[in-house]
């Protein structure tokens, strides 16, 4: 993943200028907000659930996690339908940059909120194999898809 993510900033700098650069990232900023909302429910997740395992409670290890997998899909869903409101009324405003600037913080948002989750449940049932695949999965969509964004002929993103 290390170097996934070394080859991506090498594309980056090479393909985009630090406007263009700049200018998507000033999408994420709303996103990295919508974490406050796990702090509680995430940390008591992570220490609730092994725990209650350990001590042989499953029953109510299930409960826990049940009522922790409802708060992280109704952020996702809740959020979700926010972005794509904002990526919509960039669309009608023929703002096309911005409506895929929102619109890709939709998959960020499952990605990392939901993923939070199933990264408890994972590493708690010992399936860290299946963690790594699908944190390698991520990365290499990621990194596929960074031909969307490059300036010029190809991608999404003009460079004016």
């Amino acid at each position: 993943m290390a170097v996934l993510g070394g080859l991506s900033g090498l594309v980056q700098a090479r393909w985009l200028a630090p406007e263009i650069l700049g200018e998507f990232r000033r999408f994420g900023i709303l996103p990295s907000y919508l974490n406050i909302g796990l702090v509680i429910v995430h940390d008591g997740l992570s220490r609730q659930f092994p725990y209650l395992l350990g001590k042989g409670d499953k029953e109510r290890a299930l409960k826990v996690a049940g009522c922790a997998k409802w708060w992280y899909l109704m952020l996702c869903w809740v959020f979700s339908l926010f972005f794509a409101g904002l990526s919509l009324r960039s669309v009608i405003k023929g703002d096309y940059r911005a409506a895929v600037g929102w619109g890709a913080q939709i998959p960020w948002i499952w990605a990392n909120i939901y993923g939070l989750y199933l990264g408890v449940m994972y590493r708690t049932s010992s399936e860290f194999k299946r963690l790594a695949y699908n944190s390698v999965s991520e990365n290499l969509v990621g990194f596929c898809s960074l031909i969307l964004v490059k300036p010029g002929d190809i991608g999404v993103w003009r460079h004016e």
